[in-house]
């Protein structure tokens, strides 16, 4: 246990300086003129000149480059507050505006712990196909998909890949009971389900076949089914669903589609995702983010 005045950790010199804070700091002097010191008195500004503050964000980002606004925050009061009307992004489009090959796009960690990388060229071929594929099955701005998905790439392609065509993206983990799953994409009324056929805990294989059947049977707005085959590389070849009405598609199918990744410009507040509380209290609560805010 530590005492209050007691320090845990300090970054170096070095760490700071090349910190994107520092970056920030260097830049607010070169290009606006203000000079701030320490870090809170940074954080005092950021709170008290809200306008000036978030146009610098904007603009040390590059995000001016990408499109103008009419204002920053015409009016602050609560909850009506509305931030960059008339700027038009899309939050994908800018994960990959820093695509680089000095680096991998994703290292992902199975529970065995051997890493896998996934290279920027990959992701973007990926998300390409899938956001085709979405086109395809009618997917547009405003439409839900949902994720019955472990904590794996699929995940991230398939955010990304319905960010890219201005849908919203909702994600259950396959660990949760069935209700609970419910009672989250229910209200979402998803038009696609992204669904893997199970995960691993422990050494041990959990098949959630079953399950994604009650989740397409409890969702009548569900129309397509992603089967992803993460535990069996021959699943996808049965029915996951007792609705006939449901189309079911491969994954591994879907990313042999070759397409160009295209993006839907939408407004700044335009709903990216939705996060849910924990239902503890009653139904849990949808949390609507936007592309801009994130």
């Amino acid at each position: 246990m530590s005492t209050d005045s007691e320090l845990l950790w300090s970054p170096s010199r070095s760490t700071a300086e090349s910190s994107n804070i520092a970056s920030f700091m260097r830049w607010l002097s070169e290009a606006r003129g203000l000079s701030f010191s320490t870090y809170p008195e940074l954080w005092r500004w950021s709170t008290t000149g809200l306008t000036a503050f978030w146009s610098a964000v904007w603009e040390f980002y590059g995000l001016d480059t990408v499109s103008g606004y009419d204002a920053v925050l015409p009016d602050p009061s609560m909850p009506q507050a509305t931030w960059f009307p008339g700027a038009r992004l899309n939050f994908a489009q800018q994960c990959f505006a820093r695509a680089t090959d000095a680096r991998p796009a994703l290292i992902s960690v199975a529970e065995e712990g051997v890493p896998a990388e996934t290279s920027w060229e990959q992701l973007e071929r990926e998300v390409a196909a899938v956001a085709a594929s979405l086109r395809g099955m009618g997917v547009g701005p405003g439409d839900r998909v949902a994720g019955y998905l472990p904590n794996t790439s699929h995940a991230v392609v398939a955010l990304l890949a319905t960010a890219a065509v201005g849908a919203v993206w909702t994600v259950c983990s396959p660990d949760f009971g069935t209700p609970s799953v419910l009672a989250r994409m229910r209200q979402a009324q998803p038009t696609v389900l992204v669904a893997a056929d199970g995960y691993f805990y422990a050494g041990k294989e959990f098949d959630r076949r079953p399950q994604i059947a009650e989740l397409a049977d409890g969702l009548p707005t569900v129309r397509h089914l992603i089967a992803v085959d993460y535990l069996h590389t021959s699943s996808s070849t049965s029915s996951w669903s007792q609705r006939p009405e449901v189309v079911q598609h491969s994954w591994s199918a879907l990313l042999a589609n070759e397409a160009h990744l295209t993006f839907v410009d939408v407004p700044f507040d335009h709903p990216l995702w939705i996060l849910w509380s924990s239902g503890t209290t009653g139904v849990p609560k949808g949390i609507v983010q936007g592309h801009g805010g994130i």
